[in-house]
């Protein structure tokens, strides 16, 4: 699997998640999940942290890199093959954390205007 989005629906599948009840295990929210399977928006590292962590079974190897077994346990991570994708995709992480910010805004400037006017 090439993109990492394709790797991510792959994980789901493997643990019957749909866009919800990952969102609830990985404390992301649905909307989040689905611009992430989409390709529209890049997952960013506290994501992928996240289903590390949160949810696992998995070789983290093969979802960071699409290399090696999705399912192996066994394998030598190359730091050098994470750099350089960290690098690859370092302006497009900072674009969207810069739009996040203003969505996050903007939905508590909505939130806080609701209410007010309770």
């Amino acid at each position: 699997m090439e993109k990492l989005e394709e790797r991510i629906k792959a994980v789901m599948n493997l643990h019957n998640y749909n866009n919800r009840t990952l969102a609830k295990d990985v404390d992301f929210t649905p909307a989040s999940i689905g611009n992430y399977l989409s390709g529209r928006v890049m997952p960013g590292f506290d994501f992928i942290q996240n289903l590390v962590t949160k949810v696992g079974g998995f070789n983290t190897h093969w979802l960071i890199t699409g290399k090696g077994s999705m399912t192996s346990s066994n394998f030598d991570l190359d730091i050098d093959e994470v750099a350089s994708f960290v690098d690859q995709n370092h302006e497009r992480l900072i674009k969207e954390s810069a739009l996040y910010r203003r969505v996050i805004e903007s939905e508590v400037k909505d939130a806080l205007l609701r209410k007010l006017s309770n």
